[in-house]
């Protein structure tokens, strides 16, 4: 996992070069200009998911992937994203190739703060559990860039 700040994502150019056509797009883009959707960046190896929606008390449910990474960008409101290795959890659900993506159940071992100007990038290892509530629930605005790897 990488965490950071956005107006320092360009550290990160050279390690993929489909990381670096996202990170291009999140340097050029505000993320405030898109409506809830998904968006193409380049076919088949970068897309966007921009998301609102209300953030929710902890569960035990992560999601992961193997094929693409994600960049979680939140662009209004503020949530805890939970993170566990993968190999320490329980699968529930087994990987389903076509929307690549699989769930386990576990604890996490951080919660990450993710507010306008952080970013989180979740490698296939970093089982993650979005949209948890920092103390009463509120309205989120995020992006989350899929990376194919």
């Amino acid at each position: 996992m990488i965490l950071g700040r956005l107006h320092d994502i360009k550290n990160y150019y050279g390690i993929h070069p489909n990381l670096d056509k996202a990170i291009r797009f999140l340097e050029e883009h505000d993320l405030q200009e898109f409506d809830a959707g998904s968006y193409q960046i380049d076919e088949g190896n970068v897309y966007m998911n921009r998301f609102d929606y209300e953030t929710e008390p902890e569960s035990d449910t992560f999601e992961g992937h193997k094929d693409f990474l994600d960049i979680h960008i939140v662009a209004e409101g503020r949530e805890f994203l939970g993170y566990a290795d993968a190999s320490g959890l329980k699968v529930v659900k087994e990987y389903d190739k076509d929307g690549d993506f699989l769930l386990y159940k576990g604890r996490p071992e951080l919660r990450i703060m993710l507010e306008p100007g952080r970013f989180a990038i979740c490698y296939p290892e970093d089982a993650h559990m979005p949209k948890i509530r920092t103390g009463i629930s509120e309205k989120v605005r995020k992006a989350v860039v899929k990376v194919k790897l």
